[in-house]
């Protein structure tokens, strides 16, 4: 557990409340806020990481994608290009 200045403020609150209960729990009460806004700011910074990670995947995936279509593209030219070469080969007469 990460203590911070909410917890110090909670504490101190805590220590208040024997000589003055207003201050104290108005202390108390601005502790419980700052807390919940660390909590949501959190919670945020989470929650845009994992939608940057996502769109990351997704672009490397279409990434991927297209490079898989180039690659097939060339290999398909080569092997026609190998064929064709192979059938002109032995043009000659056969003894």
């Amino acid at each position: 557990m990460r203590l911070g200045y909410p917890e110090f403020f909670l504490l101190y609150a805590g220590a208040l409340a024997f000589h003055d209960l207003r201050w104290s729990i108005g202390i108390a009460t601005a502790s419980c806020a700052f807390a919940f806004l660390r909590f949501a700011l959190e919670v945020q910074a989470k929650k845009e990481k994992k939608e940057e990670l996502e769109s990351t995947a997704q672009l490397l995936n279409e990434q991927a994608e297209e490079l898989g279509q180039a690659l097939t593209k060339l290999f398909s030219s080569l092997k026609s290009d190998v064929n064709k070469t192979k059938t002109k080969k032995y043009d000659g007469p056969l003894h």
